[in-house]
């Protein structure tokens, strides 16, 4: 636990030269993360900065979890934060985000905090006062709410107001939903800041950056101020962080910071040239922010290479056009599994796929293990001293027959995983884990599943920008050809389930709308809305047990969905 020493400053500014350390912090790595802030702070320092600002919990990264709970990480932290206050140059004011313990009432208590360093002394310390406990947030189980009256730092001729993450998303006047009482931004306001600093790791979800900027362009209209918000970028887990960091005064956006990398730069509120926000489309946004979750999964974790089943789908084409672009051609195995049921075509479309993408294939024929492991049960069991009944049914293919080619093509590609060090994609889409349409330890095999929050339809869109993008990298027969998981003669997605126009309106409606039944069924058919939602929860036992999913979207079926396996809340429908 640190002293606060407050009001000791001695900087006589005449003007405010920030600088923004956009930072791609990893999580628990005290040491690496001290590294990267005092990389920015002499890089700020050497540009004559006068505050230098980094992101929420950047020293710890952000989310550390469980982690907090570790008392020896937390005095590791604080080890950190002595080194900060003792290295970072001191003429220059700088916030660091970073966990803070302090003794109330003979208790000790964990608060989200802002640091801030000046002249070798820790002036302040800013603790969060909302704490988000929705969707993937879950900071009311580690952190304390802030009680305090806010205070403004002076600065030369500024008065700094800091504020963290949530505590600028409750204006009464903009939020669509206000889930606290408190608005912090209303209460520090009284003070009369000049500039007000928001350090942020606000995770990117589609189309979420456009409403934050339009919040912080709202906020610093209402309030007449300028407003500095500092973003995480980067990926940790499933939570992808765009960055995104803007400097706004009074409505105008006066300089933005980029998307999806890490940015340190100095901005003079005196002499600047305005740099707006560069425009992306939705579609390519999510491209981006889905190669950055592989890249970061992978090199966080020091891994390097891929390895993917090419079946001659659009899923395992996409996933692994954005392998490439994450990890780089010669990181990335496409391994080919030809079944009994594998159409000429599904061989060739996957073939010209990989060599239009330059990566490396094996072709693992699955049909003789298969044979094999069906006549194994077959053989073992018409032996045994099970009932005849048991006996007779093990002899009539079905589902099980099916199931067994994907777990063999899932066994083939966790050993070529185990054997070389690769990591495992998995290609399925956010329409198949919702509906089940997946095999456990078959294609839900796997490290990571970067579609597993894009719904089908969204595969072809995506995989279209992708074409149009970056050349005809997939075969257009991968696109227009009927999707089809061929583990059947003739086999079309379409036999078991609705057309994924339809599908995908349905489950967005329940699951990212949260629209009642009754609603749903207005927009679609009763019978096949029924049948969508009560596969949805009769599955969730699946995806309990499938790969990491890169969030995308508003909900994603994991993490931010909290549903119980054993319920009978969907018999309803």
């Amino acid at each position: 636990m640190h002293i606060v020493e407050k009001n000791i400053y001695y900087c006589t500014i005449r003007r405010m030269k920030l600088f923004i350390a956009q930072l791609n912090p990893v999580v628990g790595d005290i040491n690496g993360n001290f590294g990267k802030i005092m990389h920015a702070a002499r890089t700020a320092d050497a540009e004559q900065a006068d505050l230098i600002i980094t992101p929420e919990l950047c020293l710890t990264g952000y989310p550390p979890l469980d982690l907090l709970e570790r008392t020896d990480f937390l005095d590791t932290s604080d080890t950190f934060i002595s080194y900060l206050k003792k290295e970072l140059p001191k003429d220059r004011m700088t916030i660091v985000g970073a966990p803070f313990r302090e003794l109330i009432d003979n208790e000790t208590r964990l608060f989200s905090a802002a640091y801030v360093f000046h002249n070798g002394h820790i002036v302040d310390v800013i603790k969060k006062t909302l704490l988000p406990t929705y969707d993937v947030f879950d900071e009311a189980r580690y952190f304390t709410t802030n009680n305090e009256p806010p205070r403004v730092i002076t600065l030369g001729r500024e008065k700094i107001g800091i504020t963290i993450c949530e505590d600028i998303w409750n204006d009464e006047l903009f939020a669509k939903t206000r889930r606290y009482q408190k608005n912090p931004l209303a209460e520090l306001m009284k003070k009369k800041p000049t500039i007000v600093v928001n350090i942020s790791a606000s995770p990117w979800e589609s189309g979420k950056h456009l409403y934050r900027r339009d919040m912080i362009v709202h906020a610093t209209k209402r309030w007449k101020t300028t407003l500095v918000y500092v973003n995480q970028t980067g990926a940790n887990d499933a939570l992808i962080f765009d960055g995104r960091s803007m400097i706004v005064r009074e409505g105008r956006i006066l300089w933005a910071g980029p998307h999806y990398e890490p940015c340190l730069e100095s901005f003079d509120l005196m002499h600047y040239k305005k740099r707006p926000p560069v425009d992306v489309t939705k579609t390519g946004d999510l491209f981006l922010a889905l190669t950055l979750g592989i890249k970061d999964y992978f090199a966080k974790q020091g891994f390097t290479k891929a390895v993917i089943g090419l079946s001659g789908g659009i899923d395992s084409a996409l996933v692994a056009v954005l392998a490439v672009h994450a990890l780089g051609k010669d990181n990335v195995l496409g391994v080919l599994m030809p079944s009994e049921f594998s159409s000429g075509h599904s061989i060739s479309d996957a073939e010209f796929l990989a060599a239009n993408l330059g990566i490396q294939t094996l072709v693992l024929p699955i049909q003789s293990p298969f044979e094999s492991m069906k006549a194994l049960l077959r053989t073992q069991i018409a032996s045994s001293t099970l009932p005849d009944a048991m006996k007779e049914k093990i002899t009539a293919d079905d589902v099980t027959e099916e199931n067994i080619q994907s777990r063999v093509r899932g066994m083939l590609l966790m050993a070529l995983s185990n054997k070389y060090g690769y990591l495992m994609l998995a290609t399925g889409n956010k329409s198949e884990m919702s509906t089940g349409y997946a095999t456990l330890y078959g294609d839900l095999c796997g490290a990571l599943a970067p579609l597993g929050d894009v719904f089908k339809t969204d595969v072809y869109t995506l995989s279209e920008y992708v074409n149009a993008s970056y050349g005809r990298c997939i075969p257009d027969n991968i696109i227009t050809k009927a999707p089809s998981a061929e583990l059947r003669p003739n086999q079309k997605d379409q036999d078991t389930l609705p057309p994924y126009e339809i599908l995908d309106g349905i489950l967005r409606a329940y699951l990212e709308e949260g629209l009642p039944f009754d609603d749903i069924i207005e927009k679609f058919n009763k019978t096949t809305a029924t049948w969508v939602i009560r596969t949805l929860h009769q599955n969730e036992y699946k995806r309990r047990q499938a790969p990491l999913i890169l969030k995308t979207s508003k909900k994603s079926l994991r993490p931010g969905r909290y549903f119980p396996i054993v319920q009978k809340y969907h018999r309803h429908f």
